[in-house]
């Protein structure tokens, strides 16, 4: 018998403007969307910085202040989570 793992992924509406280029009005994700993304993909804010080679400790200000991800790095987690290539989307 095949069990299945049960992840704890607290329920996020993503907002659409958070996987749009941004040149057509790109909105950067807040803290509840940022964690979520993450662990679509599977990764740790610890991870993530260490992959986009940005300091931990600024990676975990994006989660824990109002500091905004940028819009480069968020892409590339986009990519990671299985979002596609938001860059290339049009609004």
């Amino acid at each position: 018998m095949e069990m299945q793992t049960v992840y704890e992924v607290t329920p996020c509406s993503l907002r659409k403007e958070c996987l749009l280029p941004v040149s057509s009005g790109w909105v950067a994700p807040n803290k509840t969307e940022l964690s979520f993304v993450l662990k679509q993909a599977g990764m740790s804010i610890q991870e993530f910085a260490l992959l986009m080679d940005v300091d931990q400790n600024y990676a975990k200000s994006w989660l824990e202040t109002d500091h905004k991800v940028p819009y480069a790095l968020w892409s590339v987690l986009c990519v990671c989570a299985g979002y596609g290539q938001i860059w290339r989307w049009k609004s």
